[in-house]
């Protein structure tokens, strides 16, 4: 019964988050979901880019009871910490958590493989951090571990799911996301051994690279160039497939001495002429936007986000934000409807109202 109670408490969670990302993006492109490796041990390994949001964004998605791992930092509020196990989230301890706290690490390993064998999913990062940047970052080591202590209990296969995450401007609102699920591919007890660690890593990292935008440039200044230069274009970021194509592109220019020109010194004057006004009614839906919605919007950009020390966390904190802020924010408008209008049927249409306005701002106004 209580296996039952959290499982139920488990979907009626993703369930709720699952339509608030809808909300909250302008655009949610699922692509390529598929239920080959569904009821098998799958381990779904993604990009990671965006702090918290990557996860609820693939397990929310994904239509399966999934475990996933993250940073152990955020479970150090007991009672926090307790309701993250209890819907699924386990922590993974880091050389920065401290030396002693690696241990610690060596359950949840097991734990893992018992989940696995099992037939059930874990979703981790395996870059073992998450950056703003447009690339993936070389792979940890800590999967590889994983795979060992399932295997310990069983010799059933292990499906490797990569997934790509796009962002068009991560610390935009509202931005679009495509989260893309490349193809599964079974690892065997014995494959393991006949394939390198290293091998294996790099086919990982050849899975993610062709379904997140890849920008391979270590010069910052490179990278700066490049990233411009498809933003100039007016790319769709969702699209990495065609992403990385005009990079190969933009780097074999680059390399052949054709673009020459200091994209980022002119950086200020290019973008500012890039930009076209927006139409007086586009202006005027935006501040009735800022309007009705000033309280939210002042508390964010006074009291939260300038707290905020890494931006990968913006978009996280944003959502998490509006997901609590926004149930009392209508209760109160409706509250205060009823006792300014004594009429029951306004105070029930005034956040509905605010709350389709707001919808279709994030989907077509703003």
């Amino acid at each position: 019964m209580s296996r039952f109670f959290q499982q139920s408490l488990t979907n009626s969670i993703k369930s709720i988050v699952r339509a608030g990302l809808w909300c909250y993006f302008k655009e949610v492109r699922i692509q390529g979901f598929s239920k080959e490796a569904h009821g098998k041990s799958v381990i779904y390994m993604a990009n990671h880019q965006n702090a918290l949001l990557d996860a609820l964004l693939i397990a929310a998605h994904t239509h399966r009871k999934t475990t996933f791992i993250t940073r152990s930092d955020v479970f150090k509020n007991p009672l926090i910490g307790a309701f993250l196990k209890y819907i699924g989230m386990l922590p993974i301890y880091r050389f920065r958590d401290g030396v002693d706290t690696l241990k610690k690490n060596q359950p949840i390993f097991e734990q893992c493989g018992s989940i696995l064998d099992q037939q059930e999913s874990i979703l981790i990062f395996p870059e073992g951090n998450h950056g703003f940047q447009r690339k993936l970052r070389p792979l940890k080591k800590g999967f590889l571990q994983l795979l060992s202590e399932r295997w310990k209990l069983g010799t059933a296969p292990v499906y490797m799911y990569p997934i790509g995450l796009n962002y068009q401007e991560l610390t935009q609102f509202p931005d679009r996301v495509s989260v893309i699920f490349g193809s599964p591919f079974a690892l065997g007890h014995e494959s393991v051994r006949i394939e390198a660690a290293e091998t294996l890593i790099a086919r990982v990292a050849a899975s993610l690279q062709e379904l997140t935008t890849h920008i391979p440039l270590e010069s910052e200044e490179a990278y700066k160039n490049c990233e411009l230069h498809l933003k100039r274009s007016g790319f769709d970021f969702l699209d990495p497939l065609a992403a990385n194509v005009l990079i190969k592109e933009f780097i074999s220019q680059q390399q052949k001495d054709q673009i020459t020109t200091d994209i980022v010194g002119n950086r200020t004057s290019s973008d500012a002429t890039s930009k076209t006004a927006g139409s007086s009614l586009d202006s005027f839906f935006k501040s009735f936007f800022t309007l009705v919605n000033f309280l939210p919007i002042f508390i964010w950009h006074r009291l939260i986000k300038p707290e905020i020390a890494q931006k990968e966390f913006i978009s996280t904190l944003r959502f998490a934000f509006c997901m609590v802020f926004y149930p009392f924010f209508f209760l109160f408008l409706s509250l205060g409807v009823a006792v300014f209008t004594k009429n029951i049927g306004a105070a029930v249409a005034a956040p509905m109202v605010l709350f389709a306005f707001n919808l279709l701002s994030v989907k077509k106004l703003l």
